[in-house]
């Protein structure tokens, strides 16, 4: 499987919770329930997304205790994730966004909404973030986005959920700030 094919959703969150506890490592293992816990699935969830995970030959079993790992291909996907083939742009210093930064805002935009509701945010957190992906999205399509605006609700967002998002959106976003 290429980072080009997708994954469902669930799927592709469990496998992004697994490439964040395992350090995208082959040496790494870590609890099926552990992994499932933090993305808010039960342990038969939990051990659903990993049979499906097996089946495309991503993961394998560690331990009987349920312990698993990443396999080569799974490495191979989860370093393709971390360091995307797409180039990101930051947002940069001038006055306008320029238009490459304009395409990574978009799919940074993009990932974070689609992610959004298994962030476990609490309900003021979860609002402030809200309001600066909407404020986002105003920005964005205005003929002429502020980069002034554009940073802050960046950085807003970065200090609301940074910590919680997919590695590939965490990469995205601090190469945007950079």
């Amino acid at each position: 499987m290429s980072q080009s094919e997708s994954m469902p959703e669930a799927l592709d969150t469990f496998f992004s919770a697994l490439i964040e506890k395992t350090k995208a490592s082959t040496d790494h293992q870590v609890s099926m329930t552990e992994v499932g816990g933090t993305i808010g699935l039960d342990k038969a969830a939990s051990s659903r997304a990993v049979e499906e995970l097996i089946g495309l030959g991503l993961v394998d079993i560690r331990t009987l205790s349920g312990a698993v790992g990443l396999t080569e291909a799974g490495k191979k996907l989860a370093q393709e994730r971390l360091t995307p083939a797409e180039s990101y742009v930051g947002i940069g210093q001038g006055d306008i966004v320029g238009e490459a930064a304009k395409e990574g805002v978009g799919k940074l935009l993009s990932g974070i909404k689609n992610c959004i509701g298994t962030l476990n945010l609490d309900f003021d957190r979860m609002n402030q973030v809200v309001v600066d992906l909407r404020t986002l999205e105003i920005q964005m399509s205005a003929p002429h986005p502020w980069t002034a605006i554009v940073r802050e609700c960046l950085k807003a967002i970065a200090a609301d959920v940074g910590d919680r998002l997919r590695p590939e959106l965490t990469g995205r976003l601090n190469r945007l700030l950079a």
